[in-house]
């Protein structure tokens, strides 16, 4: 899969496992690319020191919450399953 430069269209591929649960007990989460981006584009606003400033702009801390919100599933099982190692349901 061939990877283009930015925080949107990287981290939607390289964060697909995060939105997968957290902790035991949480609920799975199973969503294509487009549905994905979201939770890689605050995954890497969280995470990332190169980020800090705009994280501190936008007021986005440990007590934030956003809603991220994906209206398709796993629409190529294949490419699902070479992004995250997992097989989609």
């Amino acid at each position: 899969m061939e990877k283009t430069r930015g925080v949107v269209c990287n981290q939607a591929a390289e964060n697909t496992p995060s939105v997968m649960p957290y902790a035991q007990g949480d609920a799975t989460v199973i969503s294509g690319e487009s549905g994905a981006v979201c939770a890689g584009l605050v995954f890497e606003l969280m995470t990332s020191r190169e980020l800090a400033e705009l994280r501190a702009r936008l007021s986005l801390n440990d007590a934030s919450r956003v809603l991220c919100i994906s209206t398709e599933g796993a629409t190529d099982k294949a490419v699902f399953k070479e992004i995250t190692g997992i097989s989609p349901v």
